[in-house]
């Protein structure tokens, strides 16, 4: 998409935004490494669901809604 516009894929900014149950349990910095390039941000809300499993083990299945939106700043600098 980058090359569409003209843009390296460096200038790419890249919105997270992540809704789990536990939102201080989440490692941020993890996520960030994902991103091969651009500029990304990830944005962290309540939401989500937690299912207890059948079997009773306490680890519940995690169910994270994610939305991730990809911008450019449009105006160049050096014109």
């Amino acid at each position: 998409m980058a090359e569409l516009f003209g843009f390296p894929k460096e200038a790419m900014q890249i919105s997270v935004e992540i809704g789990v149950q536990q939102p201080d349990r989440v490692q941020v910095a993890d996520l960030l490494d994902i991103f091969p390039y651009g500029q990304p941000t990830v944005t962290l809300h309540e939401g989500g669901l937690d299912i207890p499993r059948p079997d009773g083990d306490g680890n519940p299945t995690l169910i994270a809604n994610a939305a991730l939106s990809v911008s450019f700043d449009m105006e160049r600098a050096n014109g």
